[in-house]
């Protein structure tokens, strides 16, 4: 046996080896994974804001600043610090006006709310009462279906602000030591993952460097320019998916605001504000956006919410046919179903950012291993259709294909036998006739 051969065999076993442990100990394994993500998380925060501000400071650094020169000088040694410092504020100003918009937008729709509940609980009461008997189901009124947006009302509609506070009170108190512990830490880790951003993204040039010497000490040169390709294509495909979706999500988000404006749409301004930011997501960003919003219009006015769901749905198909192709372009290159499955992938682990991110993380993945499979069949001299494989000049037919072209063939041998049988019948009437 050849020495590489015996080194495949025996990576192959090795590697057999651990997949059969990890499923055995799944549970251990999975505990351990997520205690390190635990712990790496502020770190790994800090990567994604690095990675995000990166986009700016590139801009800045080799494009807006680039007539300062090099760090010979003076106006050379500023111009890195610089665009740090402005690609930051230009990050956190971004965060600082989402906010500023949301935040109150959300207090004034929740005030609305809080004044109008009962009589949204009323309206709706009066709504369901008319419909639901004639589609055969028994309503029993406030006891029945919005039972507990009724128990909501009646909390929101204390008589003074010592009851309604006192009644707050008593639900948040006995998970008071829970919520301070959650905040503290949330801060904990936002400060932390900032300063780590700044340190990553302040000392890029040298990690860069150092990685890169690492692996050409380790990795021999087909291997180094292969996990280059990688970095350069995973770069460039996410980079160009964030910024695009981020652009495509802002302008849904603002012809929403047009559009619930114009047709006199209860909570525009909240409303669309949820699409833009879950339009994000891709896929299942619009369901997950648009089903409480239809919720919330459902109890102002069940007609209009049934017009939202349509103008959310023509919506979409402007932004599926026309905003995306043009902003988005080929960015993703891959079908539905996986754009599906690494959005799923991806929130089932990392939750919302995993959402965004798996789909462009798949799609590099999905990129390499065609271009890996397209190589190995044209070693082969292989190409595959859907029904037909011609594999080294021999065509191999699908079972499916081969009952189609089999009943195929028999129709061509009828027609053939009609046509060559036409002859013999027309003499043998002339003969008759005679």
């Amino acid at each position: 046996m050849k020495k590489e051969n015996f080194k495949n065999y025996l990576l192959f076993l090795l590697t057999g080896a651990a997949v059969v442990l990890i499923l055995l100990n799944f549970n251990v394994v999975w505990a351990v994974l997520e205690k390190i993500f635990a712990v790496l998380s502020p770190f790994i925060a800090g990567l994604i804001i690095a990675y995000v501000v990166n986009m700016p400071y590139n801009w800045l650094y080799h494009r807006a600043f680039a007539g300062l020169g090099d760090e010979k000088n003076f106006k050379g040694r500023i111009r890195k610090p610089l665009s740090l410092i402005l690609s930051f504020l230009f990050f956190g100003g971004v965060i600082a006006f989402v906010i500023c918009i949301i935040v109150p937008e959300l207090s004034k729709s929740i005030g609305v709310l809080q004044e109008n509940m009962d009589d949204y609980i009323l309206g709706a009461n009066k709504w369901l009462e008319d419909v639901l008997p004639n589609i055969g189901y028994k309503y029993s009124g406030t006891n029945d279906l919005l039972k507990p947006l009724n128990d909501f009302s009646k909390f929101l509609g204390a008589q003074d602000i010592n009851t309604l506070a006192s009644d707050f009170m008593k639900l948040i108190f006995p998970h008071l030591y829970d919520i301070t512990k959650n905040i503290t830490m949330t801060l904990y880790n936002i400060i932390i993952s900032t300063v780590v951003s700044v340190y990553l993204l302040a000392s890029k040039e040298k990690l860069l460097s150092q990685s890169k010497k690492v692996m050409c000490a380790l990795l021999k040169e087909k291997q180094l320019k292969y996990l280059f390709k990688v970095g350069r294509t995973s770069n460039e495909m996410i980079s160009r998916f964030i910024c695009g979706k981020v652009i495509d999500s802002a302008i849904i988000g603002v012809l929403c605001f047009i559009g619930l404006t114009i047709f006199k749409f209860d909570f525009a301004g909240l409303i669309s504000i949820v699409i833009g930011i879950t339009n994000i997501i891709p896929f299942f960003g619009p369901i997950i956006g648009a089903v409480p919003c239809a919720i919330l219009l459902l109890l102002v006015n069940p007609i209009k919410a049934l017009w939202f769901v349509v103008f959310i749905l023509v919506l979409q198909q402007i932004d599926g046919n026309i905003l995306g192709p043009k902003i988005l372009g080929e960015t993703i290159g891959m079908d539905g179903v996986w754009i599906m499955f690494g959005v799923l992938i991806g929130g089932g682990l990392f939750g919302p950012v995993g959402m965004v991110l798996g789909v462009p993380v798949l799609a590099v993945i999905y990129l390499f291993v065609s271009e890996h499979v397209s190589h190995k069949l044209q070693q082969k001299n292989c190409t595959v259709h859907a029904h037909i494989i011609d594999y080294d000049g021999e065509t191999i037919r699908t079972s499916s294909d081969e009952k189609r072209s089999t009943f195929a063939n028999i129709f061509r041998r009828k027609k053939s036998t009609n046509k060559t049988n036409e002859p013999e019948k027309l003499e043998k009437k002339k003969i008759n006739k005679k």
